[in-house]
């Protein structure tokens, strides 16, 4: 029995659409416009041939993009997380005490976000600034921060997840 042409072209076409992937929630911020600059913000961690993505942000937070040796990629954002009441610690770039708090995204998994019992880590002191309206990406991780000191992540693949920081309240997905 031979089908019809146009039952194979169709099946043909349904067979070779791409993936979608999950669109981000309606309130996550929209990229779109944003200019991408990755690539003044590589650094190399520990050896020559591991690259992450270092940014900090106008609000004050220190943040990592990182997929090292075959892991799955993650996103750490430290400092004053808006809505975090963490452990007040002290900053030594800081005059007094802040509370301070992580926001972390690893492929594949929610994000979360908790107290931190430190400062920021070394390796990100004197990470490049990412103004509103720039966003950088490593693997599927994209951060970007956008004007009204909102910072935001998110996963590409998996899902999308991500997470929202921000000064009406902070959020994951």
């Amino acid at each position: 029995m031979k089908l019809p042409l146009f039952v194979l072209a169709g099946a043909s076409m349904v067979l070779t659409a791409p993936l979608a992937h999950a669109a981000p929630p309606p309130n996550f911020p929209d990229f779109a416009g944003f200019s991408v600059v990755t690539s003044t913000h590589l650094a190399t961690y520990e050896r020559s041939d591991q690259q992450v993505v270092k940014f900090s942000t106008p609000d004050g937070l220190a943040c990592m993009i990182s997929a090292l040796g075959g892991v799955a990629p993650t996103v750490r954002c430290y400092g004053p997380v808006p809505g975090m009441t963490g452990q007040a610690v002290t900053d030594p770039n800081a005059k007094a005490p802040r509370d301070f708090g992580v926001a972390q995204l690893r492929a594949a998994n929610e994000g979360t976000i908790s107290s931190l019992r430190g400062d920021y880590p070394t390796d990100l002191t004197g990470a490049p600034l990412l103004a509103p309206g720039e966003k950088v990406t490593q693997t599927t991780m994209t951060c970007g921060v956008a004007p009204g000191a909102v910072t935001a992540c998110i996963d590409t693949a998996d899902g999308g997840h991500g997470f929202v920081l921000q000064p009406a309240g902070s959020w994951v997905f």
